[in-house]
């Protein structure tokens, strides 16, 4: 009786993280992140993906969690074949828009949530970028690694990018406030922030306030902080062993002066169950 108690209360939290998560992507991520990205800075990271998921070896690519095709659509430009999953249903539309503008046939995006994708042994390689995973509970988060990491055939490749922790608790700001344009709206965003430990967290809070209508919008997020060390367990736990270690899309040490952790690793072998 007290497991399933438990569980009820486990079920109740990932329904709430997950509606704050989708809110996240929806609101937050397309009104400030989607303009922040910069051409050079997509190319620079096709680049390393093409150079460490040689087309000869790696042709059937996974973009897990790949928001609205980016990637996944460079990729498929430049001859691989690419599948590709996202929870938000605009994201992928967006993505889809494109993939009938440039007439690809080599690329198939669709509506998934992370936790409930099962494909198994199925791809050359997979990339999970951007600290795709982390936002949910820890049983959730767990999950989604596992699903990631059972996606790739056995002598597959794996590319993982998450937040550097050491990079996070030395460079986080605690307050930030801006304004931006998105769709002809002015949105005035106040994000608060901190760190939490055990396990370690980066705490968000976001208000929006639409100046066209002075409507104002509330969003809470947690994103869990995997350390390298915490990375490279998972990966050694489903039988990945790791060929390169990054800070950087341009290939820097993995240090606190540098805001990521990106880890290539090759399937050693298929996990059990």
């Amino acid at each position: 009786m007290k497991r399933k108690l438990n569980r009820r209360k486990l079920l109740k939290w990932e329904l709430f993280m997950i509606k704050n998560h989708i809110q996240f992507w929806k609101n937050f991520y397309k009104i400030r992140y989607y303009q922040s990205i910069t051409k050079k800075q997509t190319v620079a990271e096709i680049k390393f993906l093409k150079e460490f998921l040689p087309q000869s070896k790696y042709k059937n690519i996974l973009d897990f969690i790949c928001g609205f095709g980016r990637h996944s659509l460079e990729l498929a430009k430049a001859g691989y074949n690419v599948e590709g999953f996202d929870i938000d249903r605009n994201s992928i539309n967006k993505a889809r828009s494109a993939i009938k503008k440039f007439n690809l046939i080599n690329i198939n995006l669709y509506v998934k949530d992370a936790m409930g994708f099962q494909k198994r042994n199925v791809f050359d390689a997979a990339a999970c970028l951007y600290s795709s995973i982390g936002f949910l509970d820890s049983y959730s988060n767990e999950k989604i690694f596992k699903n990631l990491l059972r996606s790739v055939k056995i002598g597959g490749r794996i590319i993982i990018d998450v937040m550097n922790p050491r990079w996070a608790i030395k460079n986080l700001k605690p307050f930030i406030e801006k304004t931006t344009a998105y769709q002809g709206i002015i949105y005035k965003i106040k994000h608060q922030r901190k760190i939490i430990n055990n396990p370690l967290r980066e705490k968000n809070q976001i208000v929006f306030l639409n100046t066209n209508n002075n409507r104002k919008y509330k969003i809470f997020y947690v994103l869990r902080l995997f350390s390298l060390d915490e990375i490279r367990q998972k990966l050694k736990k489903y039988h990945f062993k790791i060929y390169k270690e990054f800070g950087s899309f341009n290939k820097a040490v993995i240090s606190s002066k540098n805001q990521r952790i990106i880890i290539i690793a090759d399937k050693n072998k298929f996990p059990g169950k």
